[in-house]
């Protein structure tokens, strides 16, 4: 068995029921549950070698219902903040917080080396989370050539946590099953994991492809069977179609603010 990803989709935030308009909102209390559920029941505890981030707040809460570890990888027990893990859109409430303000909230339980600027969050034109298609996938593949190296230190059986969000998972692991209209997340429910593996755990695959491992006591909807090229065309267009409507709005924005 090579080294394990278990790819999380953050609990219930402030966002899912009140607005987008929060900027970088935490969880709600049904969020906090859900990562009790889940610390209590998480079965990986003692392989998990490292933990990793998306640097939103409700993220890096997410993320602490799987720290502390019984991590050896290089004494790594914070959770590192990984910027390319942020939502694809460019609302409020999916845009981050100051580097110095994560820093007086959560201290020495995260890890900010991967954070470049105090306004490492900004998602102006020029910047890497524009939330445009070619940007967003470009920073897709940059986190699986990252995690890619990582893995390649750990033993088989380790396990990697890395904590992101509904829209942008689907573009992390290439897997757009179950979308339709309108819905650019929905099959992969708050505080819901899925593990995978590298299909080439050394190097030679350019797009660093994920392949799903599933267990003879997981449940398998629906939705995560294999489907052929044309049902994937299909389902990846509606989370295209999502992110475009993201890029517009950024764009309507960005204008605003430039008057």
């Amino acid at each position: 068995m090579t080294p394990i990803l278990d790819i999380v989709c953050v609990a219930e935030g402030r966002n899912d029921i009140n607005s987008h308009d929060i900027p970088d909102p935490g969880l709600t209390p049904r969020g906090e549950k859900q990562c009790a559920a889940l610390r209590r029941n998480y079965p990986y505890t003692s392989q998990v070698k490292l933990i990793i981030s998306s640097p939103l707040r409700r993220a890096i809460d997410t993320a602490r219902a799987f720290s502390p570890t019984h991590s050896s990888y290089s004494g790594q027990t914070q959770i590192l903040l990984l910027p390319e893990l942020q939502e694809t859109s460019a609302r409020p409430s999916d845009t981050g917080s100051p580097l110095s303000t994560l820093k007086n909230e959560y201290g020495t339980h995260i890890d900010t080396s991967k954070l470049k600027s105090e306004e490492w969050y900004l998602k102006d034109f020029e910047t890497d989370f524009f939330p445009s298609l070619a940007k967003v996938e470009e920073r897709a593949r940059e986190v699986r050539f990252f995690l890619r190296r990582r893995a390649n230190k750990l033993k088989d059986g380790d396990r990697i946590v890395v904590v992101t969000h509904g829209a942008f998972a689907h573009f992390l692991v290439q897997d757009f099953a179950g979308l339709n209209v309108g819905q650019g997340s929905g099959v992969w429910p708050n505080m819901g994991f899925r593990s995978f593996e590298f299909v080439d755990l050394k190097g030679q695959d350019i797009e660093a492809q994920l392949r799903e491992v599933r267990y003879e006591r997981d449940p398998t909807p629906a939705y995560w069977l294999p489907v052929c090229e044309e049902q994937f065309i299909m389902q990846k267009s509606y989370a295209v179609d999502r992110l475009k409507r993201h890029e517009r709005e950024a764009r309507v924005a960005i204008a605003v603010k430039n008057e």
